[in-house]
């Protein structure tokens, strides 16, 4: 688009992993879950139910991680790597087999690479050592909680609960915790929601738009307006005694990082570092 030049579209064969197949149950899995806010979870079932098709895995592109599978340059069987070759370059390492298994005709490593989401969907599952030590795994799995952004529900935490279903018939996490912000492009005001009260300057917010707990963030002139008004006198009366206090501590030879670091410590009950 920035060079204004005119974008060919080809009809080309593509990876696809089952998904509509399983819209059922990621729905149930979605229910299982803990959502803060909860009705952040109508965005991933709204989702789940318009889809139409399965997940496209292939990507032309050159970063990525390899799709590890060779094709056969008569028949087009495919040849996946095995587990003991564990990552590979089908560009550039050889395949498990000198020659297809099916018309003995020559194996071409495939040059696609998968979806960014085919890596973060699997992050649950990495970091509870699937594949590496089941006890392990057994002991961590499903995760606690997993913090994200309202607008990659329909992508990492869909994908995530489905990687989770196929694969260990569970949900990736116990709770669900979405956090997220907007900017209104005319006010220049940014909107925070979550079902829990956020601190600092995020909280200060809320008290001035005026925003509800349970709610999602409504653009209207009126609180535009009023963060126009209000804002400015909030960070006169909560910020700049903050910074003042900041800059007193640094004039005694105690740093910024110290500041926040003591203050938050008094909060936590008297913990020092």
């Amino acid at each position: 688009w920035r060079c204004h030049t005119p974008i060919e579209f080809l009809q080309v064969p593509q990876w696809f992993l089952k998904t509509t197949d399983f819209k059922e149950q990621i729905l149930k899995r979605a229910d299982e879950i803990n959502w803060f806010p909860e009705f952040m979870k109508v965005r991933l079932q709204d989702w789940t139910n318009s889809l139409e098709w399965d997940w496209v895995l292939s990507r032309q592109r050159v970063f990525a991680t390899p799709i590890p599978v060779w094709e056969c340059e008569e028949c087009g069987k495919a040849v996946c790597a095995t587990a003991e070759q564990c990552y590979v370059d089908p560009v550039y390492d050889a395949p498990p087999v000198e020659k297809c298994p099916c018309c003995g005709g020559r194996l071409i490593g495939c040059p696609d690479v998968f979806d960014t989401w085919m890596d973060s969907s699997g992050s649950s599952l990495y970091n509870t050592y699937w594949g590496r030590d089941e006890e392990m795994h057994k002991k961590l799995f499903p995760l606690s909680m997993r913090p994200q952004s309202h607008d990659i529900i329909r992508t990492w935490a869909f994908y995530s609960i489905l990687r989770a279903e196929q694969i260990d018939e569970s949900i990736p996490w116990k709770d669900l915790f979405i956090r997220g912000e907007e900017k209104h492009r005319l006010c220049n005001v940014t909107f925070y929601y979550s079902k829990t009260f956020p601190s600092g300057i995020s909280l200060g917010k809320y008290i001035i738009l005026g925003y509800k707990r349970e709610k999602s963030v409504r653009h209207e002139y009126g609180h535009c307006l009023q963060s126009k008004i209000l804002g400015p006198l909030y960070l006169l009366v909560v910020g700049l005694p903050s910074i003042m206090h900041a800059a007193l501590c640094k004039c005694r030879g105690h740093s910024y990082y110290d500041f926040w670091c003591e203050r938050w410590a008094d909060k936590l009950g008297g913990v020092r570092r």
